[in-house]
């Protein structure tokens, strides 16, 4: 990387609003703005954040409808399929950055001086987009892996069997100002207690979220409580709105679809309740701590790790443990001190985890400088 503006093709695999997306973009905002480089982003596939991905550098999405499922299929025994972003003709960039496995096969067939992989998945997502076999072939090519908290770095090093030198851990950050001003209004009555969110997937778990109110309401009245993200017409929100249905539950626990600021739907006060099976670490949880609300969680993934970092191993149910869940959650409505106790420990916690401090690390891993 000795060129002082070094050339960088920065590969996601869509533009969603979901956590590799938000948490490359918030990356590639800090980096324009720190670092002298000629910056181009290609996406495998479309999404609602292009727009913003075109204000930092020049952009480009695959227009074919399959292109990220063929970005993960190899074609006739030669090379990975999916179509590598453009670069100037006759040129290699000096890095390209694959944010995710998702985007690794496109990234690696730039041939670039050298190549980062930013690690976003744990096990069951990472089969599903990038074939064991593949990935195997795939993986001595990478210079460097960044993993996205401590449980993906066990994945590469105790289950892929990567070496330890060639992976460098960052836990997952939010922009530098933290929670944005809410740009949306909705009213006192609306605004929920208890809060989940997710895209509404298996994974995600807003049933288990459902059925640990559900299981709440047996025994006491229950707060308003909102579940935000995902499509609520899709098969598994159908499921998720079932399932309030049968628990009478219609009046008080609300299903919105995303929204672009999660901003008016935080609660004040109240509890954030993730129930996911499986999610590395959390951007939305980050958002939680940093707003001071306690985080109530499975021992699933990384918002458990940043939970247990504050001193507070008690908000943390064995994973599947739904009556576990109960029990933490009732204690803390029960007990607001304590809640807003807990939710100082984890704003104090998270207060590092912006762009300003955890940019660098990602910037040097993926460059092999440092920071």
């Amino acid at each position: 990387m000795g060129d002082p503006k070094p050339g960088v093709v920065f590969v996601g695999h869509d533009a969603s609003r979901t956590g590799a997306p938000i948490l490359g973009l918030t990356f590639l905002r800090w980096l324009v703005a720190t670092h002298p480089i000629d910056l181009r982003i290609a996406l495998l596939a479309p999404g609602p954040l292009v727009a913003d991905h075109h204000a930092l550098a020049p952009t480009s999405v695959a227009s074919a409808p399959g292109a990220l499922r063929l970005a993960a299929a190899r074609v006739g025994g030669e090379r990975w399929a999916g179509a590598p972003p453009p670069v100037p003709a006759g040129s290699v960039p000096d890095l390209a950055i694959a944010n995710s496995l998702a985007a690794l096969p496109a990234a690696a067939r730039l041939g670039a001086g050298r190549l980062a992989c930013w690690v976003h998945e744990l096990d069951g997502v990472a089969d599903r987009v990038l074939d064991p076999a593949h990935r195997r072939e795939l993986l001595p090519q990478v210079h460097h892996f960044v993993a996205a908290g401590g449980r993906v770095a066990a994945m590469l090093t105790d289950r892929w069997h990567i070496a330890a030198d060639r992976v460098t851990t960052v836990d997952p950050f939010v922009g530098p100002d933290g929670p944005r001003p809410n740009r949306i209004a909705i009213s006192d009555a609306a605004r929920p207690t208890i809060l989940g969110s997710g895209s509404l997937v298996a994974r995600k778990g807003a049933d288990a979220f459902v059925a640990t109110l559900a299981a709440l309401a047996v025994s006491r009245d229950l707060p308003p409580a909102a579940w935000v993200g995902g499509d609520p017409s899709s098969p598994f929100g159908q499921q998720v709105r079932t399932d309030i249905d049968d628990a009478h539950l219609v009046d008080r626990v609300e299903v919105v679809a995303e929204v672009a600021d999660l901003g008016p739907w935080w609660p004040e006060p109240g509890v954030f309740l993730h129930t996911a099976r499986e999610d590395p670490f959390p951007l939305v949880a980050i958002e939680a701590a940093r707003r001071g609300l306690p985080v109530l969680t499975w021992d699933t993934g990384g918002a458990a790790d940043l939970v247990r970092r504050a001193g507070l191993d008690h908000l943390v149910a064995p994973a599947g443990d739904l009556l576990g869940l109960v029990d933490r959650l009732a204690s803390l409505l029960d007990h607001p001190e304590r809640a807003a106790e807990a939710g100082a420990r984890l704003r104090g916690e998270a207060e590092r985890l912006t762009a300003e401090h955890q940019g660098p690390l990602v910037w040097a891993a993926c460059t092999g400088e440092g920071p």
